[in-house]
């Protein structure tokens, strides 16, 4: 047999020359494929509640966003990092780790099907980005279950080449054995890619133990920061940590 492959690029990109990131499907590395997505009211922001059950049977990655401040009308929204943790079968609501006044929230979540404990590199990398000069107006789509690919709507597409896909490019796991760790994780890109940080550390005598949460900057025990050339992680409490770096550039021209 032949090593066979699929890849589709952005609608106006010749995919013969496309750089990775000009790409939205390459069968030789996974998408970020959502298993459920939806949100849940938090009644009491104080309290650990379960905001959903997944069943995987494995930690998968997620995101959890929520409205600015305790007041669930606003139209703004950032991303949870602390509160919303995650085991093998449920996304938890922490409310100890919550730092804004007590009260009732939405909160709005995306659970994906990719274990956090797997660890892939992709192989050969496209760096330099393609001229968009395909004079016809070609692409490719695939339409969700029950949506019609006459359809307008983006959000009833699983690839639509006109919508970028996240691509990754790297994972990187690794269970850290002693307190105060560090990890520097080559990825080969020379540029700087959007990458997301998990942990699962280890806190005696801690509900959370055993949960995974998603670290930002805010985070005054672990860090994480981008280069040109890798992601530098740490931690103060040791545990699992991982990390997964996207193809797409924090900067994009097209």
């Amino acid at each position: 047999m032949g090593d066979w492959g699929a890849k589709v690029s952005i609608k106006g990109i010749p995919v013969e020359t496309a750089a990775d990131h000009q790409l939205l499907f390459n069968s030789s590395w996974p998408l970020l494929k959502i298993h459920k997505q939806g949100s849940a009211t938090i009644t009491d922001t104080t309290k650990d509640v379960v905001i959903t059950t997944h069943d995987l049977g494995y930690e998968p990655m997620f995101l959890v966003y929520a409205p600015i401040g305790a007041n669930a009308t606003s139209s703004q929204s950032r991303l949870i990092t602390v509160p919303a943790l995650i085991n093998d079968t449920d996304l938890m609501w922490f409310g100890d780790y919550y730092s804004e006044p007590a009260g009732s929230i939405d909160v709005y979540y995306y659970i994906f099907r990719y274990d956090m404990t797997t660890n892939f590199t992709s192989g050969t990398v496209g760096i330099t980005s393609a001229t968009a000069n395909v004079a016809d107006d070609y692409g490719f789509k695939i339409s969700k279950e029950g949506k019609d690919t006459s359809s307008t709507d983006g959000k009833d597409f699983v690839i639509h080449s006109s919508y970028r896909s996240p691509q990754i490019h790297k994972t990187f796991y690794k269970d850290q054995t002693s307190e105060g760790w560090s990890e520097e994780i080559l990825h080969g890109l020379t540029y700087e890619p959007y990458f997301l940080f998990y942990t699962k550390n280890n806190y005696a005598g801690r509900a959370t133990t055993g949960y995974w949460g998603l670290i930002d900057s805010r985070a005054q025990e672990q860090y994480g920061y981008i280069g040109e050339s890798a992601v530098r992680v740490g931690a103060i409490p040791k545990g699992e940590m991982f990390v997964c770096i996207f193809k797409d550039p924090f900067s994009l021209e097209e």
